[in-house]
């Protein structure tokens, strides 16, 4: 599980040395591929009996943070694509939100998302991820 500084992961840094585990970097890059997002934490849950019982799971939040029209749209897009469709494609996945208090955290600063799975592998989760990003996200 990676915590704390923002990974941004379109140049592909030395993972390893990030603490990223091996089996979400996948979807990690294909969240990062939106426009305005980065990810901050993840962990590959219950892939290959890493954490038992425990969802995969991508933390992300706007970047630059308040959002901008750009990095709205695309937590718009990924919610969209984490609800319904991905019912239909047969992904039991759950996108949520969460912020600290915002008076000790800096107020317009701390929103962050989640994107959380089980039952199928984090990598299937991206392909689909970006076979939606290239059919619908304008």
């Amino acid at each position: 599980m990676t915590r704390g500084a923002t990974i941004v992961m379109r140049k592909g840094p030395d993972y390893k040395a990030l603490g990223v585990d091996p089996e979400i970097i996948g979807l990690c890059r294909a969240v990062n591929e939106f426009p305005s997002i980065r990810t901050d934490e993840s962990c590959q849950g219950f892939v290959n009996d890493h954490r038992p019982g425990v969802p995969w799971a991508v933390y992300y939040r706007p970047h630059p943070s308040p959002p901008t029209r750009t990095g709205y749209k695309s937590i718009e897009f990924i919610t969209y694509a984490c609800g319904s469709e991905a019912s239909a494609a047969g992904f039991d996945v759950r996108h949520r939100m969460n912020a600290p208090p915002p008076l000790l955290n800096g107020p317009g600063t701390c929103l962050y998302f989640i994107i959380e799975g089980i039952k199928r592998h984090p990598n299937e989760f991206a392909a689909f991820l970006r076979k939606m990003r290239k059919l619908y996200h304008a």
